[in-house]
């Protein structure tokens, strides 16, 4: 089964969040914190500034910074 998650940037951070692509995430209690395994990030621009993700689980969200999450290995 699959949800939908809208989140909204809180107002106070709008010249932050200009440079700074945000993706939805969740909290992992297994891992002791914030994940984006399960979770598809469909709409930066969905309606009214909202980010608009696809989940295969429930949790609690948040809206974070999109490079906290990417694998700088290279």
């Amino acid at each position: 089964t699959k949800a939908l998650i809208a989140l909204r940037p809180s107002d106070n951070i709008k010249d932050y969040q200009l440079k700074v692509n945000y993706t939805c995430a969740y909290y992992d209690p297994k891992e002791n914190g914030w994940s984006t395994n399960g979770v598809a990030l469909l709409s930066r621009n969905f309606e009214n500034g909202m980010i608009l993700c696809e989940t295969n689980h429930l949790s609690l969200f948040t809206l974070l910074p999109e490079h906290l999450f990417q694998d700088n290995s290279d």
